[in-house]
């Protein structure tokens, strides 16, 4: 793949270059990069998007979101997406494999791929996996949106199983998502701004990460399409959809493909039948015993997504 004829837009030149997008494009999709060594992951279905000159680098693609929300380019577009250049990695499909799974599935507001779809399996929801990993998750978010006024919260999310569960921006949208994803982003944005410096630190303070430390901040938003999905009757979506072979595929350790084999069926019959408490506190044994052996590898082996 040569990536010499592929146009690198900056953050700077983004909102110019909307002017001479190619017309009658229907799904535009950007992927972030911000060194040279990215190029080689880059996917030529995707518009390169050089972020270097990120001004917010803390909200890290938080940011660029909220950048391309004020554009406003989802007017002119039926479909627009920002993913990162580790989307081939994680999810191990190409542009063509996302814009064909949209084109063969017309009619709905956001299509997404989540590249951890084993997680459904041993996670009662995104909140529960997150809190694992960076504890205090659940209330900052949860104080969050009360200071934002976005009427969602960590209890009323609920279960989330492959068909809402998303831990990352691998998500396309249309103008009708973009209206109501962008104005949440932007009120809980401008909350943390108008905290306090005690309150607004705790968004910023380090959390564990792929072997390294991090910002708690893009952790919350991450996990922000899958609680809209789960408050929001309005939002049509679709996710892609995964065999037992693609989760075994997936999967990081032979924790993770015991409870795939095991209990697959288990688990989707519990779903279909409706939440329940006791299967939540199965739920989370399993959260607890597969993260924990997976926190135990990392701390021991090279992240491969870095």
């Amino acid at each position: 793949m040569v990536y010499e004829y592929v146009t690198f837009y900056s953050i700077e030149t983004m909102k110019t270059k909307i002017s001479l997008r190619v017309l009658n494009i229907d799904i535009k999709i950007y992927q972030t990069f911000y060194d040279k060594k990215h190029y080689s992951y880059l996917d030529e279905e995707f518009v390169a998007l050089d972020v270097k000159g990120n001004p917010r680098p803390e909200h890290r693609e938080v940011e660029l979101l909220r950048q391309i929300y004020d554009n406003r380019e989802f007017e002119v577009v039926d479909y627009l997406g920002l993913v990162s250049y580790k989307f081939g990695m994680k999810t191990r499909l190409t542009g063509v494999d996302f814009k064909s799974f949209i084109n063969a599935n017309p009619g709905y507001d956001v299509y997404f791929i989540t590249p951890f779809p084993q997680s459904a399996y041993f996670s009662y929801n995104v909140w529960e996996q997150g809190e694992f990993w960076h504890p205090g998750l659940k209330e900052l978010a949860d104080k969050l949106f009360v200071a934002a006024g976005v009427p969602y919260s960590v209890a009323s999310t609920g279960r989330n199983t492959l068909s809402t569960l998303l831990f990352s921006n691998f998500w396309v949208g249309n103008s009708r998502f973009w209206g109501k994803f962008g104005e949440v982003i932007k009120a809980m944005i401008s909350a943390i701004d108008d905290m306090q410096l005690s309150e607004k630190n705790k968004y910023y303070s380090h959390t564990f990460h792929a072997g390294s430390n991090c910002e708690m901040f893009p952790f919350i938003f991450e996990r922000l399409v899958s609680t809209m999905l789960k408050h929001d009757p309005d939002i049509k979506f679709l996710s892609y959809s995964y065999t037992t072979e693609d989760l075994l595929e997936s999967c990081d350790s032979e924790s993770e493909r015991i409870i795939i084999q095991t209990m697959k069926c288990i688990i989707d019959g519990w779903d279909e039948g409706g939440e329940q408490g006791d299967q939540r506190a199965i739920f989370s044994v399993f959260n607890q015993q597969v993260n924990m052996y997976s926190k135990l590898f990392w701390d021991h082996h090279h992240y491969p997504y870095l």
